[in-house]
């Protein structure tokens, strides 16, 4: 589809003062007005923003009516309009194969939230050359939210017009109350207004030689943000990723305030309080790995079991937006930020960071490895959830100070850690899954939801010991070799001793 120019009007004129300026030139009899209630959708972490992409959804008077339109930023559609769904909505929710397949590379395994809203006024009408042929739309609009508007002309050439429109349009193009601008009137809302759901911005530069102290303290201090940008989210229960994203930050700053404990000071208590969300945050976090198993076809129940997770997932939630806004959630931000103001302002030099970072991403390292080889080749699930918790926070570490290193080499411990923590992640969810159903059929007192646990667990037939060398745990065990053995260990070694730029 051809490039429309788009326009702004500087001095935000109504749309009748425009109709008339247009009204002398060719086209259709008659402008066609419609008013739209108009929403852009994305993800909690704009995915789609960050993947050039636009996704409006446009509801006119009839609610049944709305629209969906994808488009990139200069505002050419990037598949046909079309029919409408209720935000928020999973993109495999989308009926058109089309946009579905579009926008689900770019948010899998997010949902599709309302970032922003808008009233729009529109008036358009068609554009005929002399031989009465359309060569192209205009179309006026008056884009109104809660502080502000913005007035819009966009110009469409139809396919193989585009130089005949041009020219005719070009006392339209120079006109000096119209700015021109290189992409959509949405994108450009998009851009002047801030959203409702935007990350953090993300800390500082690190310098390998500054004070350990104040550089790990801005670290902390972003994960706070994070968590704390991810609560209204987990409240309106909007999408399952805002819990996510908010178990990572705290895993992250766990993770951190442990590794690094020896020059932080006394933190027995924000280790106490870390521990305490942890455990509270698990059940409704489990719950939703298992529906979303469920719902992606990778798991199956019988249909009561499924109901019954649902009905525990609604009473995990509502208990977690209550705990998120009870006095003991509350004194744990309030003492954590007053304990970032103080390490933050901490004079004393101390030990340089990238040094300190080197020693305890390799003591990270050795008691991964540790654990990995103290069971030789047959673990327990305990075990193996210990093994998983160790990689995760060597990963931990290594995200957090990734700048200090070259890429390439942290990339490719990463990479590795990843591997891992996905394999033992798929295990280590059924074991979580299969404790649930222990727990639920042990203080269940219906005799019918007994059987159904005790099906369900005889269902999973998960054994008490997984056996490297068996055929089925070959690629977790490839993952252990790739971190615990040899080549593991060379690259640890080329990171934290030959690493240093």
């Amino acid at each position: 589809m051809p490039r429309p120019f788009h326009l702004v009007c500087q001095d935000g004129p109504p749309l009748a003062a425009l109709e008339a300026r247009f009204a002398p030139t060719a086209g259709s009899a008659h402008w066609h007005r419609e008013g739209l209630r108009r929403c852009l959708l994305d993800s909690a972490d704009r995915r789609l923003r960050d993947a050039g992409q636009l996704l409006v959804h446009d509801l006119g008077d009839d609610d049944a009516a709305g629209t969906l339109t994808l488009c990139d930023r200069a505002g050419r559609q990037l598949v046909a309009p079309a029919a409408g769904c209720r935000p928020p909505c999973r993109p495999a929710a989308l009926a058109d194969a089309r946009l579905r397949a579009a926008v689900a590379p770019a948010l899998r395994p997010r949902a599709l939230l309302v970032v922003r809203h808008w009233e729009v006024e529109r008036c358009q009408r068609a554009w005929l050359n002399e031989d009465e042929k359309i060569i192209g739309d205009l179309v006026l609009e008056r884009h109104t939210w809660a502080d502000g508007a913005l007035v819009s002309v966009t110009a469409r050439p139809r396919r193989g017009y585009r130089r005949e429109f041009r020219a005719a349009l070009a006392a339209l193009l120079q006109a000096p109350d119209l700015a021109p601008v290189t992409i959509a009137p949405d994108g450009l809302l998009d851009e002047r207004l801030a959203g409702e759901w935007d990350r953090p911005l993300p800390p500082p530069a690190l310098a390998p030689n500054a004070p350990a102290g104040p550089a790990i303290a801005t670290r902390l201090a972003h994960f706070q943000a994070v968590m704390r940008a991810n609560e209204a989210g987990i409240r309106a229960d909007l999408d399952i990723e805002f819990l996510h994203d908010f178990r990572v930050a705290l895993r992250r700053a766990r993770s951190l305030v442990q590794a690094f404990e020896d020059i932080l000071g006394d933190v027995a208590a924000l280790t106490e309080g870390f521990a305490w969300l942890s455990r509270e945050t698990s059940p409704l976090r489990d719950l939703d790995v298992w529906l979303e198993a469920l719902e992606d076809g990778e798991a199956r129940v019988a249909p009561r079991l499924e109901a019954y997770l649902r009905t525990r997932r609604r009473r995990e939630q509502a208990r977690l937006a209550r705990l998120l806004g009870g006095r003991r959630y509350q004194r744990l931000q309030a003492d954590w930020a007053a304990w970032l103001e103080q390490l933050a302002a901490c004079e004393t030099r101390g030990p340089a960071l990238r040094k300190l970072v080197d020693k305890a991403i390799r003591r990270r390292h050795r008691r991964l490895c540790r654990r990995r080889h103290e069971h030789g080749r047959v673990l327990p699930p305990a075990a193996l959830h210990e093994i998983r918790k160790d990689a995760k926070k060597l990963r931990y570490l290594l995200d957090a100070f990734a700048p200090l290193y070259p890429h390439k080499r942290a990339g490719r411990v990463t990479r590795a850690l990843k591997r891992l923590q996905t394999i033992a992640g798929a295990i280590c969810d059924r074991w979580a899954h299969a404790s649930l159903l222990v727990a639920w059929r042990d203080a269940a007192t219906d005799e019918a939801l007994v059987a159904l646990f005790a099906a369900e667990l005889e269902h999973l037939a998960l054994p008490a010991e997984l056996d490297l060398d068996a055929a089925e745990n070959a690629a977790l065990s490839r993952a252990l070799d790739a971190m615990c053995g040899p080549g593991g260990l060379d690259s640890l070694r080329r990171l934290c001793d030959k690493g240093r730029r």
